[in-house]
């Protein structure tokens, strides 16, 4: 298999984790990235607790902001279908 096929392999299973497992930070996906592109001198400098819950939240208010926007989006065709059966 070619290296773009299974790094878009390994991609595809973090999309299809739910909950903590879709975390922005997943390290299994990150280090089979790195062995599948032969960089063998990672050295993660991981951030401070805080700094790391603070990403966390970000990335939660991103997901679910934009979970929202196509509700929204969904709810406006449907408000413009409803105003064309009115009128």
């Amino acid at each position: 298999m070619s290296i773009k096929r299974e790094a878009k392999k390994l991609l595809k299973t973090w999309l299809k984790q739910q909950g903590h497992d879709r975390c922005h930070y997943y390290p299994d996906i990150f280090i089979s990235l790195l062995k599948l592109f032969k960089i063998d001198n990672y050295n993660p400098n991981l951030p401070k607790q805080s700094e790391f819950k603070k990403g966390c939240e970000q990335y939660q208010k991103d997901e679910y902001f934009a979970e929202l926007g196509k509700a929204m989006v969904l709810l406006d065709e449907a408000k413009l279908i409803i105003q064309k059966v009115i009128t």
